[in-house]
């Protein structure tokens, strides 16, 4: 059981280009960004940054997702860090843990896309280009 002392540290917030920014960094959670993309220059510029990291504790993570406990942000770690498993070290358990908490129904990694692909492992759908390094995927 986590206490709230050793929970992850809140995100920095800073103003770019007159929009509010959520900065990951040291001690602040890459989900944080994931979670509000828009607040962290849109999920394009999320998903660039993100792998821009070089390390990456698994353990603050998974508990910062079982703190939220979201649903859809288990299924966007998710297909992000299988995208990135060999260059983070992300072991398979992990990812499997991240995928039994997925979300049931099928979710869009940006609330406001239509169409795509749907990623099955993670009932995630995305823009086609970013299906290509991980499955095809069925169009949507």
């Amino acid at each position: 059981m986590m206490n709230l002392t050793q929970a992850p540290q809140l995100p920095a917030v800073t103003r770019r280009r007159a929009v509010w920014a959520i900065l990951a960094g040291a001690g602040n959670p890459a989900s944080v960004c994931f979670a509000a993309p828009r607040y962290a220059g849109g999920l394009e510029e999320v998903m660039e940054s993100a792998e821009a990291i070089s390390v990456l504790d698994l353990d603050a993570l998974g508990a910062y997702l079982h703190l939220l406990d979201q649903r859809r942000q288990f299924a966007i770690l998710g297909f992000f860090l299988e995208r990135q498993a060999q260059r983070l070290f992300v072991p398979p358990p992990f990812l499997e843990r991240l995928e039994r908490a997925r979300p049931a129904s099928k979710v869009y990694l940006d609330k406001h896309q239509r169409g795509g692909r749907l990623i099955r492992r993670w009932n995630l759908i995305v823009p086609g280009r970013w299906a290509t390094s991980v499955e095809s995927g069925e169009r949507v």
